[in-house]
């Protein structure tokens, strides 16, 4: 596929490529990927941490739910 950037255009990206070293391939493609994230994904505003009173809540009914204890034989930092 061919598409017509302006002269503008291509200076930008023949710019970008050669500082960060990687391809006008790869540079469009991040570029489109981050526009897509900026349109399309839309991530909720975190409220903040959780409550001790509410922690304790989810503790609880997570207990009660599991029937088994689980028990971890690895670890990320071993």
């Amino acid at each position: 596929m061919s598409l017509p950037l302006s002269d503008y255009s291509k200076e930008l990206l023949r710019h970008l490529a050669e500082n960060l070293k990687i391809s006008e391939t790869e540079i469009l493609a991040i570029a489109i990927q981050r526009l897509h994230n900026e349109v399309f994904i839309k991530q909720e505003p975190d409220d903040g941490p959780l409550s001790d009173e509410y922690r304790a809540y989810l503790q609880e009914r997570a207990d009660k739910e599991m029937k088994h204890p689980v028990v971890f034989t690895q670890s990320l930092f071993d």
